[in-house]
């Protein structure tokens, strides 16, 4: 009878590992693209996003200063093509 009892035992350790083997399995560690993603997600709730109103007052900023740099370009191409012309009539054989 005890030998019975010890197979018993013996029996529902066995089941018990595989048990434990098949929960291991089930529980995969996830791909390290899985990770990334998962990190990934996780710093975009961090990221403190700007307002409407303040992306639209930059984009006018950043229009202004494009603005004003073409024209100081476009001034400054004027001057010295003018400039080269005028030396060029002036110094010509």
């Amino acid at each position: 009878m005890a030998e019975n009892e010890n197979n018993k035992v013996a029996l529902d350790d066995k089941s018990a590992e595989v048990q434990k083997k098949q929960k291991a399995k089930k529980e995969k560690k996830p791909s390290k693209l899985g990770m990334k993603l998962k990190n990934l997600k996780s710093e975009f709730k961090k990221i403190t996003w700007a307002t409407p109103e303040a992306t639209f007052k930059s984009f006018g900023i950043v229009l202004v200063g494009m603005v004003v740099a073409a024209v100081v370009i476009g001034v400054i191409d004027f001057g010295l093509s003018s400039l080269f012309d005028f030396l060029l009539k002036t110094i010509s054989f």
